[in-house]
């Protein structure tokens, strides 16, 4: 007879066996489960994160904002640096100013010079004003004059050569023809004196020019001699000297008989003659050039007068020196505007509404020419940079709006548009020749993208999901 076992009461060896397999069940349950997580956790990245599957194609880049550099044209002191890294600007706030001390005190300087120079105009306008009187004054004293010589001149009467009445003429034209004679004279003068000297300076005239010479030389010492005695009459006791001067006078008065004894022999030749009419000719010359000028100097009134040339001269010459005060005037206000411009360049500004990125300097610090001291960086929109390969070159277009995500914000993803895409690859191998070579072609395309609330940040790495290109 066979029995049953009881429930409940199995054997040992088979309860083992039961227990391994629940065991092997559950662990492979276990598995089971693990994979679907994965799966699932997977496809949550693939949608919401910024880790994508391997089906899901990326374009790395760099953040980078629109930056300017903030540098002074001049060097100097940094009295004030007003912000700080991180701080908030707006566009001409000022971010920095430098020590002005010394260029306050050249202003100052120029500016005393631009008084000096406004001083000196107006004391020539004074001087001008007094010249323009003295003129003025002048002219009417001469006016009046010119009406007492006019009445006298149409009394006069003219020359039995000479038709016209002597009022046909004004005074001016009377000055003029006095001027043309004289000039005619002058002319004249010079023609005589060349001839004289053109003579004299004939070897057959040197006997006739030794011995007018000697004539000249003792008559001057005759009529010395004869001075010389009429002074001794007003002297006492003066017996001593009237005979020394006598002597002296006696003395010149031969020599003088004798000079014109041997120039009264010589006149009987011909070449005498010759010099004897040069001479006359010489002294009508002269003589017609004296009366000439003469004439002139008496038609020098009213206008044509020397007094007031002169006047007119000084009037000219006040004129200047008001002209010249204005330039100085002129020069000195410019040198002072450069100044006012050099001044306005101590203070910098800021050219852009932005944050602070780098600060350089320090209050005290000395800035040098041309150097940065600040970066200021627009913030609320920035530009992300990637590369694409050449088989995805051709999806893109400007305009196209595309997803990005960034590691700092996992879960989110920013909108950006496509602004630029350049026009020749770059990175290219020398020598492409193979499918895969070029593959490694790629082309650079700029993407802006809105950051209003700042959470991206210049140099933060982006990752652009190519899907969105399409």
């Amino acid at each position: 007879m066979f029995s049953l076992p009881v429930c409940g009461q199995l054997k040992p060896s088979t309860m083992e066996k039961i227990m391994n397999k629940k065991l092997f069940l559950a662990f492979v349950a276990f598995i089971l489960l693990l994979s679907l997580s994965a799966c699932d956790t997977l496809e949550q990245l693939d949608t919401g994160g910024n880790t994508t599957t391997n089906k899901e194609a990326i374009a790395s880049g760099t953040f980078s904002a629109n930056e300017v550099s903030v540098a002074s044209l001049i060097g100097g002191e940094v009295n004030q640096v007003y912000f700080d890294l991180g701080d908030h600007v707006t566009q001409g706030e000022l971010v920095l100013a430098l020590n002005t001390d010394m260029i306050d005190q050249q202003i100052r300087q120029s500016e005393a010079a631009v008084t000096a120079a406004e001083t000196m105009v107006n004391s020539s306008l004074l001087a001008y004003d007094q010249a323009e009187l003295e003129y003025q004054n002048l002219e009417q004293q001469l006016r009046m004059n010119e009406i007492d010589r006019l009445a006298a001149n149409w009394q006069e009467e003219s020359a039995s050569e000479y038709d016209l009445p002597a009022w046909y003429f004004n005074s001016d034209d009377n000055y003029q023809a006095a001027l043309s004679e004289l000039d005619s004279a002058q002319a004249a003068l010079e023609i005589e004196q060349k001839n004289l000297i053109s003579e004299l300076d004939k070897a057959s005239n040197a006997d006739i020019v030794e011995a007018e010479k000697r004539l000249a030389s003792a008559h001057e010492t005759y009529r010395i001699s004869e001075l010389v005695l009429e002074a001794t009459n007003q002297a006492k006791d003066n017996s001593s000297l009237k005979d020394a001067a006598q002597e002296q006078l006696d003395a010149a008065k031969a020599e003088l008989e004798a000079a014109q004894f041997h120039y009264d022999q010589i006149l009987s030749s011909s070449a005498a003659d010759a010099v004897l009419e040069a001479r006359a000719r010489l002294a009508a010359a002269q003589k017609r050039f004296d009366l000439a000028q003469n004439r002139v100097d008496s038609l020098s009134t009213g206008e044509n007068s020397l007094s007031l040339k002169a006047a007119s001269l000084q009037m000219e010459q006040s004129n200047l020196m008001v002209k010249q005060a204005k330039d100085n005037l002129e020069q000195a206000k410019a040198a002072l505007d450069i100044l006012k411009t050099q001044q306005t360049k101590y203070n910098l500004y800021s050219p852009i509404d932005g944050v602070v990125l780098s600060r350089t300097i320090e209050p005290g610090e000395i800035l040098a020419p041309s150097t940065t001291a600040l970066v200021i960086g627009q913030l609320d929109t920035l530009t992300l940079k990637i590369f694409l390969p050449e088989d995805e070159y051709g999806k893109v277009q400007l305009g196209t709006d595309v997803e990005i995500t960034v590691d700092s914000f996992p879960g989110e993803r920013f909108s950006g548009t496509v602004v630029y895409i350049s026009d020749k690859a770059e990175y290219t191998p020398r020598n492409v020749q193979t499918v895969e070579g070029r593959q490694s072609t790629v082309y650079a395309v700029e993407i802006r993208v809105m950051n209003l609330d700042h959470q991206l940040k210049p140099g933060m790495p982006g990752d652009v999901l190519l899907s969105s290109l399409n």
